[in-house]
């Protein structure tokens, strides 16, 4: 699709990852323009062998923190460990004076 000054958008079945993260990375620094940005953290949950079984990465936020991602090994799902992460991670956005969280799922996920 041809747009005017010589812009084209195309559909790209198979894109680059790099081409992936500087959609990203541009959207990730236009929101920290806005809404600011403190740390961005990580929780792990690991087995008795050291194996990581899941995690959460989250950013702590001018009011709020954002859960990006959280995940849970298949076979440990059910057992109460994302909620463990989830509860932890509001923990420490508690301890850096915000009492909201933010996040984006489907709810397939959110079960």
């Amino acid at each position: 699709m041809k747009l005017d000054n010589n812009i084209t958008i195309e559909l790209d079945t198979q894109p680059v990852e790099a081409n992936r993260q500087k959609i990203r990375d541009g959207l990730h620094a236009f929101n920290v323009e806005q809404i600011g940005l403190e740390k961005q953290l990580s929780l792990f949950a690991f087995d008795s062998y050291r194996e990581l079984i899941g995690g959460v990465l989250f950013s702590i936020e001018k009011q709020s923190i954002f859960i990006d991602i959280l995940w849970v090994a298949e076979k440990y799902r059910g057992k109460g460990i994302g909620g463990r992460l989830l509860a932890r991670a509001e923990e420490v956005g508690r301890q850096h004076g915000i009492h909201y969280s933010t996040t984006d799922t489907f709810a397939f996920q959110a079960v």
